[in-house]
């Protein structure tokens, strides 16, 4: 994933004023016509930014990442440091969640929760009481479309099979080892319904995941010192 970061800085161009002065004109009369030009000034110099910069801002100065994990069901949105707004609001369209940051500093990582069956993510800004939406993305959860190569029957895998096991409360895949495991650890998952095990190999001989009930895709791997190795995958149809 690409780190985008843009730093925007506001820029004020004041007018300075020009005048004369006259006879009939006393220092008062000439205080009081230009307080309301510096009162102006003031306010120009406090937002920082107008509405037509607001209008103009792209994704790249305010939003420095986004994505979705589907394994705790968020959608995680990093912000640049000092971006030019008062505030930032993250919402999902079908979790129905929203997630409001008032003057943001920067630099931070925020989430909000999304619909583990898709949805839509949409990160709005607002300065000086006018909003605009930066960004949106739609997240779908994988498909047969999204499934790698199989690897089946590899001379250094230890699985000997793939069981599918209807429950009451859905479907599971048990991965049977008929082998001595060559490794220290074995991770095996599912990718449409995120099923996970992790264990220590010895005296394993089986390990279980949640799998969809339509179609998902079974992964394991052996994890020696830290370093993994995909011995098996293979596509199930329950």
């Amino acid at each position: 994933m690409q780190r985008r970061s843009l730093l925007v800085g506001a820029t004020a161009s004041l007018a300075g004023l020009a005048g004369c002065a006259t006879d009939g004109l006393s220092d008062d009369t000439d205080s009081a016509a230009e307080s309301p030009a510096e009162s102006e000034t003031d306010t120009a110099d406090d937002s920082g930014l107008s509405d037509d910069a607001l209008a103009n801002l792209d994704e790249e100065d305010v939003v420095e990442f986004a994505n979705f994990d589907p394994a705790v069901n968020e959608a995680f949105v990093g912000i640049v440091a000092d971006p030019p707004v008062d505030e930032i609001v993250l919402t999902t369209s079908v979790a129905d969640e929203k997630k409001q940051v008032r003057s943001p500093d920067g630099d931070e990582l925020y989430s909000v929760p999304v619909d583990h069956q898709g949805d839509t993510l949409s990160v709005v800004v607002r300065l000086n009481e006018s909003e605009t939406e930066i960004y949106e993305d739609r997240w779908s959860p994988p498909t047969a479309d999204d499934f790698d190569e199989e690897i089946l029957d590899e001379d250094s895998s230890p699985v000997e099979d793939v069981e599918i096991i209807e429950e009451e409360m859905g479907y599971t895949a048990q991965v049977n080892f008929g082998a001595e495991i060559d490794a220290t650890e074995i991770r095996i998952n599912s990718t449409v319904a995120r099923g996970a095990f992790r264990s220590d190999t010895e005296g394993l001989r089986s390990g279980t995941v949640q799998i969809n009930g339509v179609e998902d895709e079974v992964t394991v791997a052996t994890i020696t010192n830290g370093d993994e190795e995909i011995v098996h995958r293979e596509h199930l149809q329950p």
